[in-house]
């Protein structure tokens, strides 16, 4: 097997091979509440870094983590801690007295692992796509580097849907039919959870199907990567503009709001589009389409905008299923980059 990455950014840094071992070993720690892993990670200690709110990936990470033996410590930074200068060679005279470099050669003193939390700005779509966070502390961390969420990324997620999907079809996945579905908002949403569910889902060789009006497609970039995995795997993709023909006869039906590209720091354009448009919510009638499908969603979601209550309520709803997987599918990966199992 090939050797593990030192930073998980995104899933396309694992091949078929690692993925699936990954997916493998999460399903058997989860069988048994990881009791044969409780001291892999004794005596090693994590950085959690969020820049930003949490509430699944902060829990799943520091209860995964104790469970697995080893320790971990919570850091906000610009609250908690200084704030952090991500740009080299700049006259460091303002509100930020860290430098990365300094950061990252700090950490590596006191850590085995570092897990960042970074949101984009949403402000301009050429500053958000370099994902200028995560990026640096790539360039610059000499420990395995997990991101926790990015502007463009959220492998974490991906990885744990990646998990539940094998539940839920016998651990074969490959040729169902899914619909990763656009929703309304009532605020500008980053699509870091959608390219990494598409992507995901290609990987797995799903037939993904992605729903969402004219204008509001994920980035070009994404869509390229998002259909070169799903040949590479055996699966399919397609881009529809029709929600109630997109989820008809889909088996899995995915729903995410996200703000396309065209309109990353445009906010009240963007709220002229979503007047303009229909509903776009998942709801029974939508759901009847189907074929029986599964409900899921990465959560937090708002509830009768983006999803009716007798959907997410309902037995097809897997949300939670989703939400316990953070932890197991976490646990593999840790326990992989650090070389314990």
């Amino acid at each position: 097997m090939p050797a593990f990455p030192r930073t998980f950014i995104s899933t396309s840094q694992l091949s078929a091979e690692l993925l699936q071992a990954t997916i493998q070993l999460a399903l058997n720690g989860k069988s048994d509440n990881w009791k044969r892993y409780r001291h892999a990670l004794e005596d090693r200690v994590a950085a959690l870094l969020f820049f930003n709110p949490s509430l699944r990936t902060r829990s799943s990470f520091q209860s995964g983590i104790a469970r697995l033996g080893g320790s971990s410590v919570v850091l906000d930074p610009g609250s908690e801690t200084w704030q952090i200068e991500f740009q080299d060679g700049k006259v460091m005279d303002e509100d930020k007295p860290e430098h990365i470099r300094e950061v990252c050669k700090t950490l590596a003193g006191y850590f085995d692992l570092v897990c960042v939390r970074c949101f984009p700005q949403l402000k301009s779509w050429e500053q958000d796509k370099r994902d200028s966070i995560i990026s640096a502390f790539e360039q610059h961390l000499k420990v395995p580097l997990i991101s926790m969420e990015s502007s463009l990324w959220h492998p974490c997620q991906a990885l744990a849907d990646a998990v539940t999907l094998h539940e839920l079809f016998g651990g074969r996945p490959q040729g169902k039919n899914m619909v990763l579905s656009w929703a309304k908002h009532v605020k500008p949403i980053p699509m870091a959870v959608s390219n990494s569910v598409a992507l995901m889902a290609a990987q797995l060789g799903m037939n993904l199907r992605l729903a969402c009006p004219e204008g509001f497609e994920l980035g070009g970039e994404v869509l390229s990567q998002v259909s070169a995995a799903a040949e590479q795997s055996g699966g399919t993709f397609s881009v529809m503009h029709s929600q109630p023909e997109a989820i008809k006869g889909a088996d899995v039906v995915y729903v995410k709001s996200w703000t396309p590209p065209a309109l990353v720091g445009k906010p009240s354009e963007e709220r002229r589009r979503w007047d303009d448009l229909p509903a776009w919510m998942i709801d029974e009638k939508l759901m009847a389409r189907s074929a029986n499908a599964y409900f899921m969603d990465c959560l937090p979601e708002r509830r009768n905008l983006i999803v009716t209550d007798g959907v997410i309520d309902s037995t097809r709803s897997v949300v939670e299923q989703q939400a316990a997987n953070r932890m197991h599918a976490q646990n593999a990966l840790m326990l992989r980059m650090l070389g314990v199992a």
